[in-house]
């Protein structure tokens, strides 16, 4: 396949047969994100505070 670079114009050569190995396959088994995590494993600190104007006593004008 053949492509031409549209900020360059240069023509690049894409060898699609490569990706098509099993060795590239989409990787599976992987943990699904906890989203009350951070990235360091503790707690995320939006799960501490309400959100914007829905906190108690809170009352939009």
């Amino acid at each position: 396949m053949k492509q031409v670079s549209s900020r360059t114009g240069k023509s690049v050569n894409i060898d699609t047969a490569q990706d098509l190995d099993e060795e590239n396959s989409k990787v599976t088994g992987r943990k699904k994100k906890d989203p009350t995590k951070d990235k360091d494993g503790t707690d995320h600190a939006r799960l501490y505070f309400y959100p914007q104007g829905k906190g108690p006593n809170q009352f939009y004008m």
